[in-house]
């Protein structure tokens, strides 16, 4: 129910550098996983903004109740901890836009 069949993802950015060289961001929807994007140094290697299409399981959406969308990022780092500036915010993926179809 509900006919979605994919989630597209619209990313502008990730925070790759020489000191932050690897970023992984696993997609995981209601518990299930639905992909993982693998980002690597060199950063010029990839053009942004970038979009990407996962395929939903079937029944994975919930009618009636909330969705829950979560997104788990190993090499997230702040400019402050690598030492490369003063923002101490963690930095990983610059997610812009989410769609379900």
């Amino acid at each position: 129910m509900g006919g979605y069949s994919n989630i597209t993802l619209k990313i502008n950015d990730v925070f790759i550098n020489n000191q932050n060289q690897k970023i992984t961001a696993n997609f995981i929807l209601n518990k299930t996983p639905i992909g993982s994007l693998i980002f690597s140094s060199p950063k010029d290697q990839y053009s942004f903004p970038r979009t990407v299409k996962f395929q939903l399981p079937e029944n994975i959406i919930l009618i009636g109740n909330p969705n829950i969308l979560e997104i788990d990022i190993e090499g997230a780092n702040s400019e402050k901890n690598l030492g490369i500036g003063n923002d101490l915010r963690m930095l990983g993926l610059a997610l812009v836009e989410l769609s379900l179809r």
